[in-house]
């Protein structure tokens, strides 16, 4: 079996992204609460009732998604939120394809810094925000966002 091309390997990785981040009702993950308070709504729109609110680092199951909302269980419980305010536990392994620029934050000090990561540098996604892509080191000792133009 030949290796694969970078591009062919951008693509590959891109595919496995939106995937994992545009699931079927048959394709659920389990994600994390990233935002202070999340809120849950009755229908996929911020002009739906709002059900309620769950907190940063709250476990969901994310059953399915489309465009910017996913349908979310929490103990039982259906509502929508918006998927950019979600971590997937289940990430996606990927190298960066270039050095870029980083915002991130650790454990130790929540305070976000600037950073680079160089080219081919493992990353895990855990989620997309606009263009952004957010990433994690292997055992989520650290987290950022990155373009996702640099992830291939």
């Amino acid at each position: 079996m030949r290796p694969m091309s970078g591009k062919m390997m951008r693509v590959f990785v891109l595919v496995l992204v939106v995937m994992m981040l545009s699931v079927s009702a048959m394709a659920e993950f389990s994600a994390a609460v990233f935002c202070p308070e999340m809120k849950v709504y009755f229908g996929p729109s911020t002009g739906s009732e709002q059900i309620g609110a769950l907190k940063m680092g709250t476990t969901v199951t994310v059953e399915a998604s489309s465009g910017s909302w996913a349908r979310i269980n929490y103990r039982g419980y259906v509502g929508f939120a918006r998927i950019e305010d979600l971590m997937s536990l289940e990430p996606v392994q990927a190298r960066t394809n270039h050095m870029s620029a980083i915002l991130y934050i650790t454990p130790n000090n929540l305070s976000p810094r600037w950073g680079t990561l160089d080219r081919n540098t493992t990353v895990y996604v855990r989620g997309m925000k606009g263009d952004l892509a957010l990433i994690s080191d292997k055992d989520m000792t650290v987290l950022a966002y990155i373009p996702m133009k640099y992830i291939g």
